[in-house]
Order: structure tokens, then sequence, then C-alpha cells
């Protein structure tokens, strides 16, 4: 799988949240709206490095929100 013709890994190596990955293609005259840069190149488009995130193993507890809301917190 790729993404703007970038090898993407496994979602299972990477230490960030499960996301949509899309490359969508269209003619260039079908284009009506602008970037708020200009885009020139694939190298242009921003590419999340997941292996910059910082790790966090908290784990979720819904607990926790719960019980403030029942306080009115």
């Amino acid at each position: 799988m790729t993404c703007n013709d970038r090898t993407m890994e496994p979602l299972a190596e990477h230490r960030a949240p499960a996301m949509y990955m899309l490359k969508i293609t269209c003619p260039m005259d079908q284009i009506t709206d602008k970037s708020g840069f200009p885009l020139r190149t694939v190298e242009d488009v921003p590419f999340v490095d997941v292996y910059s995130v910082p790790e966090d193993n908290t784990p979720f507890d819904i607990r926790d929100i719960i019980a403030k809301r029942k306080q009115g917190l």
C-alpha cells in the first residue's frame, strides 16, 4: 500500500491510533479550490511521521469521566 507513492508501514507497527489515508486523483481542470500554501510536488504534501509522536501507554478508563459527570464537575 502506498500514499503519494510512498510506502506505508502496517498500522500494527505504528504507535499512533489507526487512521485512514487516501489518495484522491482528479484532472487539474476540475480543481476549484486552492491550498493555503503552494503544492507543486508530492513532497510538498505533509506526511505524518507516526514514529515522532510521543508514546502514550496510559490506559483509557471511561469510569473517571462518568464519575465526574455524576458529581457535577
